[in-house]
């Protein structure tokens, strides 16, 4: 059965130029776990897609985001559908009674959608709509690949665009706070690869565990040897599933939306 195929077939970098790429984004790109086991992690060959592929992604990505932030906004309006969810009753309670504030307004969302070319066309095999990670590849590889294709280009740089739309939520100078589950380097790579596009935008990133901050009538301060002060931003790349598991006096369900300080992403 002949298809079209969605990418143009390029070969894969010659070994010593892919070692080079390899340390780079190690160091650079923070890319700290680039081999499990055996396998290395990283393709010294790119998947290079077409630009009719790109845009028809792009749109498709647009639109499933809109089908699910419906779908959010109709459960919430009907909390019986929270237990058809099968979600822990702890967290059905918060959010069957939870009223957002109007600063929720600057709240921004981040989903990854994992598409796969099938014989049916694009697939998707799950959407990460909680904290989803790959930042590293999808910013730092990715660009670093690009370089040794000549005609070709990364179309969309996703920690840029973050940084870009945290910046105009904030003022000069204002502080990040990157929540994270600190005692794992997977998560720790991301955060702080993050961290360091925010300081050159000219922003102030604090790694912090959700366990640091502190709620004060709605808005987030950060409490830490440190840095003792108030977070104008709060980036969650913890689980919403574990926020339960937290101190009561971390107060975190204003994670889940509830803040007065914008989020990304409210729970």
């Amino acid at each position: 059965m002949e298809m079209n195929l969605p990418w143009h077939n390029v070969e894969p970098l010659d070994p010593r130029t892919f070692a080079a790429v390899r340390r780079t984004a190690i160091f650079e790109c923070c890319k700290w776990d680039p081999q499990v086991e055996d396998v290395c992690t990283l393709s010294a060959t790119p998947i290079v897609l077409t630009s009719e592929a790109w845009a028809e992604l792009a749109t498709l990505a647009v639109a499933l985001a809109e089908e699910m932030s419906q779908a959010e906004n109709e459960i919430l309006q009907r909390p019986e559908l929270l237990g058809e969810l099968g979600l822990p009753w702890f967290l059905r309670r918060r959010l069957s009674s939870m009223t957002l504030p109007a600063e929720a307004r600057h709240h921004l969302r981040l989903v990854r959608f994992d598409f796969h070319f099938t014989t049916k066309g694009w697939r998707i095999s799950e959407a990460n709509s909680d904290v989803p990670g790959g930042f590293n590849e999808a910013s730092g590889f990715t660009r670093l690949m690009a370089q040794y294709y000549r005609g070709r280009v990364a179309p969309c740089d996703p920690v840029r665009e973050m940084t870009s739309s945290i910046g105009k939520t904030l003022r000069s100078g204002g502080t990040v706070a990157l929540v994270h589950a600190t005692a794992f380097s997977d998560d720790r790579q991301v955060m702080v690869h993050l961290a360091r596009h925010l300081e050159e935008a000219g922003m102030h990133p604090v790694l912090v565990a959700p366990d640091q901050l502190r709620w004060e009538q709605g808005r987030a301060f950060v409490d830490t040897d440190w840095f003792r002060g108030g977070a104008d931003f709060v980036f969650r790349f913890f689980p919403a599933e574990w926020l339960p598991s937290l101190p009561r006096r971390s107060a975190w369900w204003n994670l889940l939306g509830e803040s007065k300080t914008p989020l990304c992403n409210p729970g």
